[in-house]
């Protein structure tokens, strides 16, 4: 399969630009969880964690442990393993398109370590609010948070045959 060739992305290449966090790691990229900027990135990365330390980001997340990476690169697994069951050649394009997940129009979601240790996610679909809980809200973990989103894939069934 030629670049031009994959049907995921129909011939565009991607480049990585300004979403992608200075302290995105080999071990995130080889788990295919990007660092993220903002969480607003310019593509819509499945999963990711804003990682910017500036003193002067607005959102300001501080770099993960490998293993909470790890966890969070446990709940893209359970997702594409749940979506895209293996023999896919929707899901091989997909991977051999970038190092990370991009899916437009799923709802994407960004999680982020506040600099007290707590974690918060966003939902990219969502428009009255950015972070859940809230920078003043009670903080959670980051199981805690995965929980309150919802994103246990292997407890879902699916319905009909895929």
């Amino acid at each position: 399969m030629t670049e031009n060739g994959n049907r995921w992305y129909r011939g565009k290449l991607w480049i990585p630009g300004f979403d992608i966090s200075r302290h995105q790691t080999e071990f995130a990229t080889g788990l295919r969880v990007p660092f993220l900027t903002d969480p607003y990135p310019d593509r819509d990365y499945r999963f990711g964690i804003v990682v910017n330390t500036d003193d002067n980001a607005i959102w300001r997340g501080e770099v993960p442990t490998n293993e909470e990476v790890q966890v969070i690169a446990d709940v893209r697994n359970a997702y594409v393993n749940y979506m895209f069951s293996e023999p896919n050649a929707l899901r091989t394009e997909m991977e051999a398109f970038c190092p990370y997940d991009i899916e437009g129009g799923k709802p994407c979601y960004y999680f982020i370590k506040r600099g007290n240790g707590s974690w918060a996610y966003r939902c990219s679909k969502w428009r009255s609010h950015d972070f859940v809980p809230e920078l003043r809200g009670t903080p959670m973990t980051l199981a805690e948070v995965i929980d309150r989103a919802d994103l246990h894939y292997e407890r879902r069934k699916r319905i009909g045959a895929y």
